[in-house]
């Protein structure tokens, strides 16, 4: 090859780097300036729901917490409802549980007294 074509090559290919480097910093721009805007855009949507936003946050928080406390207290309630029935039931027929728990005791005895 002539050093002529060669040296034409060389500068066809410095101008060919040299438009594709001016098209990539163009393009560059043009992205940066669209996440840009894209992200100002966000931004004042976020902005403009912000306080519906937390006042949605809010009204959910307290109504889980209200939810949480009436669960609580219908189990406190129907603990102390069984509770009061088992104190009740044994007071009127005491014999049946002494029994019950005499024989529970003996059998738990023997067995933690087997050697095998």
């Amino acid at each position: 090859m002539p050093a002529d074509a060669r040296k034409m090559n060389i500068n066809d290919l410095n101008e060919a780097l040299h438009i594709l480097d001016e098209a990539a910093t163009s393009s560059k721009d043009e992205i940066v300036k669209l996440i840009r805007d894209d992200y100002k855009n966000l931004q004042r949507t976020f902005n403009e729901m912000g306080p519906e936003f937390k006042s949605t946050l809010s009204s959910v928080g307290d109504e889980t917490s209200r939810a949480v406390k009436e669960s609580a207290q219908r189990v406190s309630a129907y603990a102390k409802q069984t509770a009061e029935q088992a104190n009740e039931h044994v007071h009127t027929n005491p014999w049946y549980y002494i029994g019950g728990a005499a024989v529970a005791g003996g059998l738990l005895g023997y067995f933690l007294a087997r050697k095998d």
